[in-house]
Parts: structure tokens; sequence; C-alpha cells
């Protein structure tokens, strides 16, 4: 700084000096806030920034969890298909034996099963809202629950209408869907769609089905199995239409077959064929029991009693 300059500045009034002391505090206030400032600006950067990473790490993790659980629907709705395929043309062959049908299905048991074990857990945490599966996941778990025993498709029995009112499952499916859960509970088929086999005998019969069963398939669009039902099954093996106030009983009779027959406590009766299969249809009781007799001529082989309950049907074996 040179001696002029020291002039000017020892020239200044006292009220100027004041002044400038003023300007220079406030100067240095606003240096202070515009630090503050963008200290908390570098925070709240810091901190969105932070916030951003974590969610494109949940979304970018997201997919591939969901994925996993897709692909492992997926893998066990084949071997539910494919095991299935195996099935009927192993039924389809005049040539194999009976032994091969009883080893398949119980083949068929086992893969039910393991499947059940893989994906219905999946399935608990979709319903809970704490993952997410595709439309075709949730299409092919249709058929592990269809393939489950009676106490599953009860449980699941809501997700299945989802499915169906979300037009994910057809018609048809929906049902075999709801003929199946009445077969378990042994109620009468409302569409009447499922049957009985047997892979000792390969025979093979209707369940019991509803009096109503056309009417039904009208209701949600699906042509009536009634025409399917009388061109394979005929004779023994006819399909029963029940009204309410009725009630089947069929099974099997070992042993000899010769001039077999079930009577019933009212003296209704159903001839045994050649492969001890019988089917009879009873009026309803006010009461819970039914009484049922095997016969040769006068002669009575066994009698059994049937509990109705709440039922439409009971398979009773001799």
């Amino acid at each position: 700084m040179n001696k002029d300059s020291i002039k000017i500045v020892w020239c200044l009034s006292v009220s100027e000096l004041d002044f400038l002391s003023d300007y220079v505090l406030i100067l240095k206030t606003e240096v202070e806030n515009l630090y503050i400032l963008a200290m908390k600006f570098t925070l709240k950067s810091f901190y969105y920034t932070v916030f951003l990473f974590f969610i494109l790490v949940k979304m970018t993790a997201q997919p591939r969890a969901v994925s996993t659980y897709d692909s492992l629907i997926a893998e066990s709705y084949q071997k539910d298909q494919q095991i299935r395929v195996e099935w009927d043309s192993l039924l389809a062959n005049e040539n194999r034996s009976n032994q091969e049908l009883v080893d398949h299905f119980a083949k068929v048991e086992k893969i039910d099963l393991d499947n059940q074990r893989i994906v219905l857990p999946m399935l608990d945490q979709y319903i809970a809202q704490e993952i997410e599966l595709t439309d075709a996941s949730l299409a092919q778990l249709y058929y592990i629950i269809q393939h489950a025993d009676g106490a599953i498709q009860s449980k699941y029995a809501p997700f299945i209408t989802t499915l169906f009112d979300k037009e994910l499952i057809s018609n048809q499916e929906f049902a075999w869907f709801s003929d199946r859960l009445a077969v378990r509970k042994n109620k009468v088929q409302p569409y009447g769609f499922q049957i009985k086999s047997w892979a000792e005998t390969a025979e093979r019969f209707p369940y019991p089905i509803s009096s109503q069963a056309e009417e039904n398939c009208q209701r949600i669009s699906l042509e009536s199995s009634k025409a399917y039902l009388e061109d394979n099954f005929g004779g023994d093996y006819l399909p029963q239409y029940l009204t309410t106030g009725e009630f089947v009983v069929f099974g099997h009779v070992k042993g000899e077959q010769n001039n077999r027959v079930i009577v019933g406590e009212e003296m209704e009766e159903a001839v045994v064929n050649d492969k001890g299969f019988y089917v009879l249809k009873l009026k309803k009781k006010k009461g819970q029991e039914i009484r049922l007799c095997l016969k040769r001529g006068e002669e009575t082989i066994d009698c059994k009693t049937i509990l109705m309950d709440d039922k439409d049907w009971e398979e009773v074996d001799f």
C-alpha cells in the first residue's frame, strides 16, 4: 500500500468508518449464511443420493426375486402336466398292465405333493402382498391347487374364484375346479366333469352330478358335459344325476360275483357286474344312516351302515 492510499484511509470521517465497519460485518454475516446454506444443500443432496441408491437397488433386486418365484412355479407346472401326459398315454395303451397303472399313479401323487410343498408357500406370500407374480404364474398355480387334496382346495377356493373373475383361467377350468372341490366333500358336481378311475380294474365312472348341471354350465357360458358323458359312459357306468332328495352309493364287491346284489333298506337293488362294480340310487332319509346289504339270492353275505351327514353320495366297498 502506498502513502496516498494511507492518506485516503485516514481522511475518512468517523461516520464513514462506522458505515464501512457495519458493511464489513454484514458481508461477513452473509458469507456465513451462504456457507451454512451450501452445507445444508450438500447434506441434503447426499441424503437424497443415498435414498435414490437404495431405491434403485430395490428396483433392480425385485425383478430377480419375482423371476425366481415365477421360474419355480413354471417348473412345477411342467412336472404336473408331463406326468399326466404320460398317464393318459398309459391309459390309451391296451397292452399295459394294471400294475403299471398303480405304479404310475403313485408317481403322480408324489409329484403333486412335491409341487405343493414348493409353490404353495409362494402363493401364501402373494396373497399376503409380500411378493409379486406374473399372470402366467397365477394361471399355472391353478393346476397345482386343482391336483391337491380337499383341504388345500377349500383354502384356496377364493383365490381360484379371483382367477376366474380376472379371466386368468377359463370357464372350463373353473368348472373342473368347482366339480373337484364338490367331489372332495362328497357333494354332487355342479357341472359334471370329474371322473372316478380305478387303476386296478381300469374302470371309469362319473362322480354323481347335479340335476341342474346343464343350467349351471349355461350360466358361465360353458358347453354341457352331458353329450360327452352319454357317448362315453353307459350300462352299469351311466352318469347319475341327482336331485336334492336323492343319494347315490357305488363301489366294488370282492370275490365271485355270480348272482350278487346290493339291497337298500326299502328293497332297492343294484346288480354287481363281472368286475364287482355296482351303483345304487336311494332316497335321502330324515335320519343320518342308511343300511346296505350284499346278498346272493336269499342269503345275506354282509351289511354296512352308511352315515349320510351332509353328503350326496358315498363309495362303499364290500
